[in-house]
């Protein structure tokens, strides 16, 4: 990429980024007759002034050889680095053809990374995008087993296209898994390329077939009267494809919108007062007393009580293996009624809390179902650390350093209240 990718940085940390297909650059996105270029008509979208509009474009063509579709998918990993997209809170993907398959599997090999570094919000707009490949890419291919275009080769349309179905099902797995939030939205073609009576077989047929284009998310899109090279390229700002991927990106930052007041709540407990005495963070095997009662957790993430006779191992679930409570960090506090509120990271990096007191079996804990999971609209929150737990005028708290660095620190507004909101 000699040019300039971005058209602009972002405001507020989410990105578009464009990904071109198959023989094709990033002028894919032009309309030829118009001269309408869809990145500057996002960038004219005024509600959408604080987003950053990146162009990724890659070596493609009738002469590219041995450099494969992996190749492509190591360039953008790399240039995620280099001009800063690994600093986004969230990242569109905009993909036309062969762009969708580029854009998951960098998700299916990096996801870890994305995840540990805080960036686990996806959006993928596809733009007939094929998942299981391309009867044009069949053509391409006899022409790839003369002149070695290996691109061409893996987008084969075939049931033995093994690189394409192993995509397919790891692609999958990442989804349904939700380690990371993937929302997602499929175009698909309406017209052959070139119509019916071209003397080119293949060019009478569509590029990619409706089962091949729509396959990850539901309620696809035909944009009618397009083809596969003009259902990348919108007339103007009120083509569908357009409208669609504005109505795509603000339901994406609506539903991944930041942290915000309210947003976060702890659920219905017994605690009656928050008057805190003191607070406590510890690291491993230095117990937290809590009234009466001591915690702590062991090297190996085992989590223990001491009520006076000996620490005992809190039992979590029978069902797992190792069946105790697994933990790499704790915290707690204490009201002057003796209730108390302990905050633990497990080992996966959700944040547990439990209320309670002097009198409660702590032994077997998957019975009462105390502990809960912190989670936000749904989703759960992972943490790396638990910073401080403090108290004043009733007020509990807590700051957690989350999965990437960001600090957090949400609290509780009064005594009886169960709300608890977010100061960033």
């Amino acid at each position: 990429m000699s040019q300039n990718p971005w058209i602009r940085k972002a405001q507020k940390g989410l990105n578009v980024i464009f990904i071109h297909g198959i023989n094709s650059s990033e002028e894919c996105w032009r309309n030829k007759e118009t001269k309408s270029y869809w990145p500057d008509l996002l960038r004219n979208e005024s509600e959408l002034a604080d987003i950053g509009i990146y162009i990724f474009s890659y070596r493609t063509g009738i002469n590219t050889g041995s450099y494969s579709l992996s190749d492509i998918v190591e360039s953008l990993r790399e240039y995620f680095k280099l001009d800063q997209l690994i600093e986004s809170s969230s990242v569109i993907f905009v993909c036309h053809s062969m762009g969708g398959i580029v854009a998951r599997r960098f998700l299916v090999n990096q996801h870890s990374n994305l995840i540990e570094i805080g960036l686990n919000k996806i959006g993928l707009f596809l733009v007939a995008s094929p998942s299981l490949g391309s009867e044009y890419a069949n053509m391409l291919s006899l022409v790839s087993s003369v002149i070695g275009h290996t691109q061409a080769s893996a987008l084969k349309f075939s049931e033995n296209n093994q690189w394409l179905n192993d995509l397919d099902k790891d692609f999958m797995n990442l989804k349904t898994g939700k380690k990371l939030q993937i929302k997602g939205k499929e175009l698909i073609e309406d017209l052959p390329l070139f119509g019916k009576s071209f003397p080119l077989p293949f060019l009478g047929k569509k590029i990619v077939k409706p089962f091949s284009g729509a396959k990850y998310f539901g309620d696809s899109i035909k944009v009618p009267a397009s083809d596969h090279i003009t259902i990348a390229t919108p007339a103007d700002s009120e083509a569908m494809q357009n409208r669609l991927l504005v109505l795509f990106i603000k339901e994406f930052i609506k539903e991944f919108k930041p942290l915000a007041k309210d947003d976060l709540q702890f659920s219905k407990s017994d605690v009656d007062k928050n008057d805190i005495r003191y607070s406590s963070i510890r690291e491993a095997e230095e117990p937290i007393s809590l009234g009466k009662s001591s915690f702590r957790y062991l090297k190996n993430g085992f989590i223990q009580y001491n009520q006076g006779n000996g620490w005992r191992d809190i039992i979590w679930n029978p069902e797992e293996s190792p069946s105790q409570m697994r933990v790499r960090h704790m915290g707690g506090v204490i009201s002057q009624d003796n209730t108390f509120l302990l905050v633990v990271i497990g080992y996966d990096e959700r944040i547990l809390y439990r209320f309670g007191n002097d009198l409660d079996n702590w032994r077997n804990e998957y019975r009462d179902g105390k502990w809960k999971s912190l989670s936000l609209n749904g989703s759960q929150i992972l943490a790396h650390e638990i910073i401080n737990i403090v108290s004043q005028n009733n007020l509990i708290s807590i700051e957690i350093e989350l999965i990437g660095r960001k600090k957090i620190r949400f609290s509780q507004y009064a005594p009886d209240s169960k709300k608890f909101f977010i100061d960033i």
